[in-house]
Order: structure tokens, then sequence, then C-alpha cells
């Protein structure tokens, strides 16, 4: 369980393939087939996605060209994922996700300790 995910804005701190901050996994484990086949795993959400009158476009740097069928069917998931994005100013802002109001607290982590181990 991820504890942490990014409410991203300009994306410079967020990293696009191992930060959670689409849905509730990171990028390179909804997609390990184009994690793969990316020159810069480390690269940021900034580096790949950029926007254009109001659409998101993602910005690849692949080591091939992506040929294969699951290949080409994870792009397309990935680009319709990332296409329901809203375009956000300012910083990426981090979330704890064991509080319901997203900030970080002894009694959360506690408490989600605690539910964790019994489970």
């Amino acid at each position: 369980m991820k504890l942490i995910k990014c409410d991203v804005g300009s994306g410079s701190s967020a990293a696009f393939w191992a930060d959670t901050w689409l849905g509730d996994a990171p990028l390179k484990v909804l997609f390990p087939a184009l994690f793969g086949l990316d020159r810069c795993k480390k690269c940021k959400v900034s580096d790949r996605l950029t926007w254009v009158d109001g659409e998101a476009v993602l910005n690849w740097n692949w080591v091939i060209r992506p040929a294969t069928r699951e290949v080409t069917e994870e792009m397309e998931k990935c680009m319709e994922i990332v296409s329901n994005t809203q375009q956000k100013h300012g910083p990426d802002r981090w979330i704890w996700c064991g509080d319901s109001n997203g900030v970080f607290n002894v009694k959360s982590k506690v408490t989600m300790f605690i539910v964790t181990r019994n489970d």
C-alpha cells in the first residue's frame, strides 16, 4: 500500500514512473512494458507531460520504438488515463493517504499500522 501520493502541479518533483500520481499505483506498475522501454526511468512528470491548448501531450523517450501489441495497448491505456488529467499550476503537493485530510500525523500512522498488522 502506497502511503503517499502526489497531487501534481508543475510536475517538477513527482517521478513520472515511480511516484503514485494517477490512480492508486505508480505507472511503472500499471504499465511495465512502457516502463521497460523508457530511456529515462527517473524522469519527472514535467519531462513526459506537457500541455498544448489545454490538452495533455505525452513526450516519450524510447530506447527502441514500441512495436509489440502489448506495448501498443499499454500506450493507448496510458494515454487515455493521462488525457483525463486536468492541468494545474503551482508546486506538486504530497498527500498522506493514511488520513482523510491528507496530512501526516502520528495517530493516523499508528492506526494504519495496527489495522495492517491485524489483517
